[in-house]
């Protein structure tokens, strides 16, 4: 999970480069590390894993929202469980 200044550091960055596909309220909120996904939270409260081939239509969601993916996640040890859910 990102701090803070991380969080508006890469969702401006990800606003610039990737402009036709963020939305309105999109913050990042994580990063794989070792990895290129982001975690995405929307405005709505759901987290989605953004590649950066991927269109956001191809975004997987993988949780809810933020307690759900905390919960997910700690359950899973840090593995990606959004991958082995699809």
């Amino acid at each position: 999970m990102l701090t803070p200044e991380e969080s508006i550091t890469e969702t401006e960055k990800l606003r610039h480069t990737r402009s036709d596909e963020t939305l309105a309220g999109d913050i990042v909120v994580g990063r794989l590390y070792g990895d290129s996904e982001l975690l995405i939270l929307t405005k709505n409260g759901e987290i989605f894993a953004c590649t950066p081939l991927d269109h956001r239509h191809e975004w997987i969601k993988a949780a809810g929202s933020l307690s759900e993916f905390m919960e997910k996640i700690a359950d899973a040890e840090g593995a990606k469980f959004w991958e082995t859910s699809h």
